[in-house]
């Protein structure tokens, strides 16, 4: 399906999102990471991992929650993330309160296939998601963080 030489920034992932929207960060307008070869893993590897985060996680919670956006997706420079190998995304939801990511986390938990769902918060801004997908042996690992440090198991509205 993906090779190097066709992959292109416009390379559709999933019905709703293509390379480019997974690779950019959106707090930056026109920053662009350029995918690349990382722990051992091809572009092309890379790129089929996005595809599968794509189409089993993000898709149905856009299809539910279409003000979603995707804050952070593949990044490099973090050992203990699925990030880097584009297994991970972090997710806002503009024009929602900070209690409402709670609902959102719950209905992602009982209706999303994940291996890693964070809802993550701070002392100053507003949460975030972090939802992971492994091809097989997805762990349904659920936690509540608080700035970025494990606060408990499973989930707890902290807003």
């Amino acid at each position: 399906f993906l090779n190097r030489n066709n992959i292109t920034a416009d390379t559709l992932l999933s019905k709703y999102f293509i390379l480019a929207s997974l690779t950019t960060k959106v707090a930056l307008p026109g920053s662009r990471i350029k995918v690349q070869a990382w722990q051992g893993l091809t572009v092309g590897q890379i790129v089929c991992n996005l595809k599968q985060l794509a189409e089993n996680c993000l898709d149905p919670i856009k299809e539910k929650y279409p003000n979603m956006i995707i804050t952070n997706a593949f990044r490099l420079k973090t050992n203990r993330s699925s990030h880097p190998v584009c297994k991970a995304a972090d997710i806002q939801f503009p024009g929602i309160s900070k209690k409402d990511y709670y609902e959102i986390a719950k209905w992602i938990k009982d209706n999303v296939i994940y291996d890693q769902l964070l809802l993550e918060y701070t002392t100053t801004g507003n949460p975030w998601i972090h939802i992971s997908y492994n091809a097989q042996n997805n762990r349904r690992q659920v936690l509540t963080i608080m700035n970025h440090k494990t606060y408990g198991q499973g989930l707890h509205q902290l807003a």
